[in-house]
C-alpha cells in the first residue's frame, strides 16, 4: 500500500470521527511538511503470543516518513512455523498475504534497507525490539523513539490508564479498524504522529535524550521509584497496575538481593533475553521493598513473602499444601510414607526426605534402593515372606538382607548412608532461638523455632516476642536454609558442640538462647 492511499484512508476516517469539531479535524488530518524533522520509520509487529522464547513474529508493518510526510507503507507476513492455516485465516490474513510471506532473513534485509540511519518510532518499542532480537534481527540504527514513553509529555491529559495503544486510541477517539493486525496498529501510530507532529518537532532532542537515559526503565515505572530503592540487602516487590475497580494489586514478582537497586535494574536490562523479564518490564508499575541486615534476613523474608502472596511470576519458593516423608519408627523397621507434619516434634523415629507427591516419593526411593542394592521388601516396598529371597535378590539388585545373606544391622547402616542427604534433622533446642545477624544493612534478630522463621526485629525484646508466634505451616525452603546456616555453628553435626559465632555469606551470626 502506497503512502497516498494509506494517508487518504486515515484522513477520511479522522474527518468522520471529528466531524463535530472542524478545527480539530483540519489540524489532525493535515500532515504539513516539516523540514526539521529527521527521516523516520514507523514500526509495528504482531506475534503469535507473549512468550519471547516460544512465540514468533507474525506480521511486520513499516511506514517511511520524510519531512513529516508518509512516503511508503510496507507490510508482510513472516513465514509461520507453528500456526495452522485455519488459525491464520481467523486473524483476517488472506491467501494473498500468505503467498507473499517472507523469511526472517528477508525481513532482516528489508529492515537494513529501510531503517539504516533512520529514527525508528514505535509504541511499546522495547517489547517489539525484544522479539526482533530473539529472532536474530538487529536494527542498523541506535536512534529510537517510543511514543508510549512520551505520552505524558505529548498528551498531558492522559493518565497511566491510557498507557496502552488501544486505551490511548479509545481516549483520543482515533480510528481503530482491526486492532489485532499490524497494519491497523500502524494506522493508529500514524494518527498519533499526525496529532503530535508539532510537539515532536519541538521536543524531539529532549525526548530522545530522556529516553536514552531511561532506556532500561519500563514504560509504566517512574524513575524516582527506582532511585528510591536502597542498594542494601533486602527483598523487592514488583506490582502491576490496579484493576478496573481500583483494587490494590498483588505483587507480580518478589526477589531478594544484597544490592537491591542493582538487582532490580538487572531485571530491566535482561528483558530482551528472558520471557519472564520481558513480562515484568511490560507490567510493572510500582516497587516496594523490605530491608534486611544481610543475606540471611533477605532469604528468610523472601521465602515468607512469596508464600504469603503467591506472585504470578515466582515459580520457586511457593507454598506446598501437602508434604510427605518416609518415616522409620525405629532402626530396621519398614519405611512408611507419612504426612510430614505428623512426624515433626518429639515423635520417636526418623524422617527421610521431603516430597510433594506420593508418586515422586516412591520413584526416588525405588531408584536409591536399586542403585545401592538395598532390599525393597524388607523396607515395605514389596510383599515379602520371612526367610524367602525377594524378587530383586533373584535379579541381582539386593544383597540378601531378606534371606539372611546380609545382616539387618549392616542393611540399616547402608540405608542410612544411602539416605544421608535425605535425613530430616530434629530441632537442636527445646524451643525458639534468636539469630543475630550483622551485615551491610545493619543488625537485626531473626526469631526461629523448629526450623521455621517467625519474624525479624531490630531489638532483642521484640524478637523474643516474635518467637512466641506459631507458624501456619511447615516451610521446607526455610528448613533447608536454616539447616545450612546452623551447620556452621556445630563441629560434629547438629547435636555436637556449638560455636558461639559463625560467618555466613558475608554476615556475622550469633545464636541467642533464652
Amino acid at each position: 500500500m502506497h503512502g497516498d492511499s494509506f494517508y487518504f484512508i486515515v484522513t477520511v476516517s479522522i474527518r468522520y470521527l471529528y466531524h463535530n469539531d472542524e478545527q480539530l479535524a483540519m489540524s489532525a488530518s493535515k500532515s504539513l511538511p516539516c523540514s526539521t524533522l529527521p527521516k523516520m520509520v514507523l514500526l509495528y509487529l504482531t506475534t503469535t503470543g507473549p512468550t519471547l522464547l516460544k512465540d514468533q513474529i507474525l506480521e511486520v508493518s513499516l511506514a517511511s516518513i520524510e519531512k513529516g510526510q508518509m512516503q511508503e507503507h510496507w507490510y508482510r507476513i513472516i513465514e509461520p512455523e507453528s500456526l495452522s492455516s485455519s488459525s491464520i485465516f481467523q486473524l483476517g490474513i488472506t491467501t494473498k498475504d500468505l503467498d507473499q510471506a517472507i523469511s526472517i532473513q528477508q525481513l532482516q534485509s528489508k529492515l537494513d534497507a529501510v531503517c539504516e540511519d533512520q529514527l525508528v518510532v514505535g509504541f511499546g518499542l522495547r517489547e517489539q525490539l525484544a522479539f526482533l532480537r530473539a529472532a536474530g534481527i538487529q536494527l542498523k540504527t541506535g536512534r529510537r523513539l517510543c511514543l508510549q514513553k512520551a505520552v505524558t509529555q505529548l498528551e498531558p491529559s492522559c493518565s497511566k490508564k491510557q498507557a496502552g495503544l488501544l486505551e490511548l486510541a479509545d481516549y483520543l477517539k482515533l480510528v481503530v479498524l482491526r486492532p489485532w493486525r499490524a497494519p491497523d496498529r500502524l494506522l493508529i501510530l500514524w494518527q498519533l504522529f499526525l496529532r503530535w507532529q508539532k510537539q515532536i518537532n519541538q521536543q524531539l532532542p529532549d525526548l530522545l535524550k530522556q529516553q536514552y537515559q531511561e532506556r532500561l526503565l519500563p514504560v509504566r515505572l517512574k524513575p524516582e521509584q527506582l532511585n528510591r530503592l536502597p542498594d542494601t540487602p533486602g527483598v523487592y516487590l514488583m506490582y502491576p497496575a490496579s484493576d478496573s475497580l481500583g483494587k490494590p494489586p498483588l505483587p507480580l514478582y518478589i526477589g531478594k538481593s544484597i544490592h537491591l537497586r542493582t538487582r532490580v535494574k538487572s531485571h530491566f536490562s535482561a528483558d530482551q533475553r528472558s520471557s519472564k523479564a520481558l513480562r515484568i518490564a511490560q507490567k510493572v508499575q510500582a516497587l516496594d521493598w523490605v530491608t534486611a541486615a544481610g543475606d540471611l534476613g533477605a532469604q528468610l523474608k523472601e521465602a515468607q513473602l512469596i508464600k504469603q502472596f503467591q506472585p504470578l511470576l515466582n515459580r520457586r519458593l511457593r507454598r506446598q499444601k501437602k508434604l510427605l516423608t518416609w518415616w522409620q519408627h525405629k532402626p530396621g523397621s519398614q519405611l512408611k510414607l507419612e504426612p510430614l507434619n505428623l512426624c515433626l516434634g518429639s515423635k520417636p523415629g526418623q524422617a527421610w526426605g521431603i516430597f510433594t507427591t506420593a508418586r515422586q516419593a516412591r520413584k526416588k526411593l525405588e531408584k536409591e534402593l536399586e542403585v545401592n542394592r538395598l532390599c525393597p521388601s524388607l523396607l515395605g516396598m514389596q510383599d515379602h515372606q520371612n526367610g524367602q529371597a525377594c524378587f530383586n535378590y533373584q535379579l541381582g539388585r539386593c544383597q540378601g538382607a531378606c534371606c539372611g545373606k546380609e545382616s539387618q544391622e549392616e542393611h540399616q547402616k547402608r540405608l542410612e548412608a544411602c539416605l544421608k542427604d535425605w535425613q530430616f534433622h530434629h530441632w537442636p533446642w527445646k524451643g525458639a532461638v534468636l539469630i543475630e545477624e550483622k551485615g551491610a544493612g545493619g543488625k537485626e534478630y531473626h526469631s526461629v523455632n523448629s526450623w521455621q522463621y517467625l519474624g525479624s526485629a531490630s531489638t532483642v525484646v521484640q524478637a523474643w516476642k516474635n518467637s512466641e508466634a506459631t507458624p501456619e505451616f511447615f516451610d521446607p525452603d526455610t528448613y533447608r536454609l536454616l539447616k545450612s546456616v546452623l551447620q556452621d555453628f556445630f563441629k560434629d553435626g547438629l547435636l555436637g558442640p556449638m560455636q558461639s559465632q559463625a560467618t555466613w555469606q558475608g554476615s556475622r551470626l550469633r545464636i541467642l538462647i533464652h
